[in-house]
């Protein structure tokens, strides 16, 4: 595989938002995501994708709030049922269970055989 460049629209503020190090992975910085920068040089799938990363970092960190706002800003771009998955994780994790139940079983009616939906969701109605 060869080098890959991307060109990134000029802005004038000093900003590390974006790079390629492979064809297909984008690195973004926490704190441009903070600042609300991903969409000035990401659209579309790239930026939807990009929520869907951080969203996964901040529930890595148990920072369920910014996780729960970054996987809801992926799902208004997108709907997709990995998004979604994680989504009803955070939910359950902030205490909302019902909510939680209510995204896994979205998931599985998008896609029947999401194993950590199935998974989760049997948990979660094992414990309530």
């Amino acid at each position: 595989m060869g080098d890959k460049t991307i060109e990134l629209p000029r802005i004038s503020t000093t900003l590390a938002l974006v790079f390629a190090d492979t064809v297909n992975e984008i690195i973004v910085c926490e704190k441009c995501y903070d600042n609300g920068r991903l969409q000035l040089a990401l659209a579309g799938d790239q930026l939807s994708h990009a929520y869907y990363e951080f969203g996964l970092e901040f529930s890595q960190n148990r920072k369920f709030e910014k996780a729960r706002c970054a996987l809801k800003k992926s799902l208004e771009i997108q709907e997709c049922s990995n998004s979604l998955a994680q989504l009803a994780y955070v939910e359950d994790n902030l205490g909302n269970v019902g909510d939680a139940i209510d995204l896994h079983r979205k998931v599985l009616s998008i896609e029947p055989n999401h194993f950590m939906a199935s998974e989760n969701l049997k948990n979660l109605l094992k414990r309530n």
